[in-house]
């Protein structure tokens, strides 16, 4: 099916998109619940204010992205790295660095 050219409101259950390609699309507002998107490639695309809970990061990979006022909370992120450092190890200098007086404001 192609779908060219428009503006169209989809709802879809119990459908199978695999091998689907989205280009040039605006999903403004959009929700995707109870989905399965293993193998799912983003490339160029704005996500400002996107919301994701309850979903299996595990194996994603990032990379060139603006992470700027990002929140990561209530989150498991064992084996997690930030430009090959683990985040454990991230979070263990900054617990040892607060307990000496360190501040956000350089202190």
């Amino acid at each position: 099916m192609d779908i060219k050219d428009g503006r169209y409101q989809i709802d879809a259950a119990d459908a199978d998109l695999a091998h689907s390609r989205f280009r040039r699309v605006a999903m403004l507002k959009t929700t995707i619940g109870d989905a399965d998107m293993s193998g799912l490639v983003v490339d160029n695309a704005t996500m400002k204010g996107a919301v994701w809970t309850n979903v299996d990061l595990s194996g994603l990979r990032i990379r060139d992205a603006n992470l700027t006022g990002a929140a990561i909370t209530e989150s498991c992120v064992i084996g997690m790295t930030i430009d090959g450092v683990p985040v454990s190890d991230l979070m263990e200098a900054y617990r040892v660095w607060q307990g000496k007086g360190g501040s956000a404001s350089g202190g």
